[in-house]
């Protein structure tokens, strides 16, 4: 990433980069397609990545939050398009909810998406709603 090359830097209102961002932040998703992949050929039971940034911000088409990349959704677009998957359930833990990882599968019916965030924005209920309600047939879950 050439934005990188420069150092020290902000590149948006939230999002400071140095010369080894775009480095690192290919390590950590490299990190969880990894144990993702060793899970799906059974070298590995179940598999935990402790990654900083998570990384739910980032957008499809630029960084965010904090974040270069949206290492959540990359990883279960990569699941479900390697592994054969037909659904996919990604828990947000967070302290408000991941605006990039929602806008990645808001159409996307094989992805379900539940936010755990203590602190709520207003009209966040109403978006939610909408979200699940649009990007997911829950009689299908059980499919």
């Amino acid at each position: 990433m050439n934005l990188c090359k420069d150092g020290d830097r902000f590149i948006n209102a939230d999002t400071i980069i140095c010369k080894k961002s775009y480095d690192t932040a290919l390590l950590v998703v490299g990190a969880v397609l990894k144990v993702l992949s060793l899970i799906h050929e059974g070298t590995l039971k179940n598999g935990f990545c402790a990654v900083r940034p998570p990384s739910h911000h980032a957008e499809s088409n630029r960084a965010m939050g904090f974040y270069l990349f949206n290492s959540v959704a990359i990883s279960a677009r990569f699941a479900v398009s390697n592994f054969g998957l037909k659904k996919i359930f990604i828990i947000d833990w967070d302290v408000h909810h991941g605006n990039g990882t929602q806008n990645a599968f808001y159409t996307d019916s094989r992805c379900f998406l539940y936010f755990i965030a203590p602190v709520s924005f207003p009209g966040l209920a109403v978006l939610m709603r909408q979200v699940v309600v649009k990007a997911m047939d829950l009689r299908s879950i059980s499919h």
